[in-house]
């Protein structure tokens, strides 16, 4: 969300105290955290356009982001991976006897 020409992350919203926490992110490398009343925060959110808004909680939009699923994942690495079925060797069992060679 933009407030005030940066670019700002909302992290937490107390509403009993009528808070709400920020973090600057406009340099990402150096965040800002800072409190801002409820009241402010609301008139930025009525006052933003719809779009950007929409953009902002709508992170599928771009697809290089988008992330695998775990399912996926796995069902890949079932494919690629032997097949745990197909017939191994056979051993030869010993037979088991109480008495020992000597």
């Amino acid at each position: 969300m933009d407030m005030d020409g940066k670019t700002v992350r909302v992290d937490k919203v107390d509403f009993p105290n009528e808070e709400v926490s920020l973090t600057d992110i406009t340099d990402r490398k150096n965040p800002v955290p800072f409190r801002e009343r409820l009241s402010i925060v609301r008139s930025y959110v009525e006052d933003a356009p719809a779009e950007s808004l929409w953009k902002a909680m709508d992170r599928r939009e771009h697809p290089s982001q988008k992330k695998t699923s775990v399912l996926a994942k796995l069902k890949e690495h079932a494919k690629s991976a032997p097949d745990k079925c197909a017939k191994k060797p056979e051993h030869t069992k010993k037979p088991k006897s109480k008495e020992m060679e000597m």
